[in-house]
C-alpha cells in the first residue's frame, strides 16, 4: 500500500520575500530554470518557493508581498519534496460562535464565526476533525481569537490556530506525513 505524502502546512507571517525581478519565464515545455522561483522566508524558519512560470503565482506573490507589508500571517502548503507552495489562503483571526451539528449531515459541524454572515462547516471527513473541533471550542469557551483557515469556494474549515499578535515566536508548521487519528 503506497501512502502519500500530505503537504507541509504553515501559518505564519512573512519575514522575507525574494524580487521577481530576476525571473526569467521559459516556454511552458521546458523545465523552469531555479531563477523562475522566488523565496519566501516565514518568520518561524520555514521557506517555500513560488514557481514564477504559472500564472496564478504572479497573483499569489503580490497577495504574500501585501500580507508581509500588512504584517499577517498566510497560510501556505508546500510541497514536501519540492518546497513548492501549492496553496496560498487567507486566515481569518476570529472569534468562535455557535457550533451546532449540521442539518445536511449530523456528524459535521456549522461553525459561527463572530463577524461573518456565511455558515462555516468542519467536516467529519476531515482528518482533523477531531483536533480541530477541540480547538475551536476551546476559543468558544475562553473567548479568544483564533485564526480560521477554510476553503473560499465552500467555507469548509481546513485550519485552525491560536491567535497572536505576533506570530514570530511560535512556530506553526505541520511537518507531519500523516495526520494521526489522535491529533
Amino acid at each position: 500500500m503506497s501512502r502519500t505524502v500530505k503537504a507541509k502546512t504553515v501559518v505564519d507571517n512573512i519575514r522575507e520575500l525574494s524580487s521577481p525581478a530576476a525571473t526569467k519565464v521559459a516556454p511552458s515545455d521546458v523545465a523552469p530554470p531555479k531563477s523562475q522561483f522566488v523565496t519566501v522566508q516565514f518568520q518561524a524558519g520555514d521557506t517555500g518557493l513560488l514557481n514564477m512560470s504559472l500564472p496564478h503565482t504572479r497573483v499569489w506573490y503580490e497577495v504574500i508581498a501585501s500580507m508581509r507589508q500588512s504584517n499577517k500571517p498566510v497560510y501556505v502548503e508546500i510541497d514536501p519534496q519540492t518546497n513548492v507552495i501549492t496553496e496560498l489562503l487567507i486566515p481569518l483571526r476570529v472569534k468562535v460562535g455557535n457550533m451546532v451539528p449540521s442539518k445536511e449531515n449530523r456528524n459535521d459541524m456549522e461553525v459561527e464565526l463572530i463577524i461573518s454572515h456565511a455558515v462555516h462547516h468542519l467536516r467529519h471527513a476531515n482528518p482533523l476533525f477531531q483536533k480541530l473541533a477541540k480547538q475551536l471550542k476551546s476559543a468558544k469557551q475562553k473567548g479568544s481569537e483564533v485564526l480560521v483557515t477554510e476553503r473560499p469556494d465552500n467555507h469548509e474549515i481546513i485550519d485552525v490556530r491560536i491567535s497572536s499578535d505576533s506570530l514570530d515566536s511560535k512556530k506553526t508548521s505541520n511537518k507531519s506525513a500523516e495526520p494521526s487519528e489522535n491529533s
